[in-house]
């Protein structure tokens, strides 16, 4: 509770102090413990293209620049639309799997679901899980115990965590070793602690190219993306 005989400018000056000191604190645990497998971003380095190196902001608006260098904007339009229909259901859940169709760029989604949840909830970092195995499964772990140990507390936000997976990059091996260590680190988590919403996105032959045993885990967070959804729609969102 702030001190009632403090001046308007000692109020600002201490709420300034309060940032840097938890945005010390956040690029300390970035910097010291960030394991190889894993990437992390606040919000303001998500839109400098620390998640996504294609997410930009140009004459003022968050975009993603496509292979074709063609600029969709995530922050307007039906893209918006689709991405308050997905972020309501991830809050909703805590735990959601988009699946996109391959001929669409999931990444594009991906983009406009993080943007956009910030609007309804707190995010205080970003983390997208590129793989979890045993190579790096005890680094991941120390880094979401010193998050919970050291900035949780400063913060009012909660931890994406956000995995978006390429067979370019990945075997559907390992992106099924990812997500099972995925579940099993929220489902071991003590009730006491806020859980990281959790947000994966899945091309349709990814999804149907995982075990049965995956896709039931998965099934009842599952979320379709139209086939017929066109980034080049700009009417006015909906809702």
């Amino acid at each position: 509770m702030a001190n009632p005989n403090l001046s308007l400018i000692d109020v600002v000056t201490e709420i300034v102090n309060r940032i840097q000191e938890i945005e010390t604190k956040i690029k300390y645990l970035q910097n010291r413990w960030t394991p190889t497998g894993i990437n992390t971003a606040t919000t303001e380095q998500f839109m400098k293209g620390k998640i996504y190196l294609e997410v930009k902001v140009k004459d003022g608006e968050i975009v993603f620049e496509d292979r074709y260098k063609h600029y969709i904007n995530i922050g307007s339009g039906k893209l918006r639309g689709l991405a308050k229909e997905i972020s309501k259901r991830l809050l909703e859940q805590g735990f959601l799997v988009a699946v996109v169709p391959d001929d669409i760029n999931k990444s594009v989604i991906a983009s406009a679901v993080i943007w956009e949840l910030p609007f309804h909830v707190g995010i205080s970092l970003i983390v997208r899980v590129y793989r979890f195995d045993e190579e790096n499964y005890s680094g991941v772990m120390t880094f979401l115990n010193k998050y919970y140990e050291e900035v949780a507390k400063y913060v009012s936000g909660r931890l994406l965590i956000l995995h978006d997976p390429s067979l370019k990059i990945n075997t559907l091996a390992e992106i099924e070793k990812t997500i099972d260590n995925i579940i099993n680190t929220i489902n071991s988590m003590s009730h006491g602690v806020p859980k990281p919403f959790v947000f994966i996105v899945l091309s349709e032959s990814i999804y149907n190219g995982l075990g049965e045993r995956t896709r039931g885990m998965l099934e009842k967070y599952r979320f379709n993306v139209p086939k017929d959804f066109n980034f080049d729609d700009t009417d006015g969102e909906e809702g």
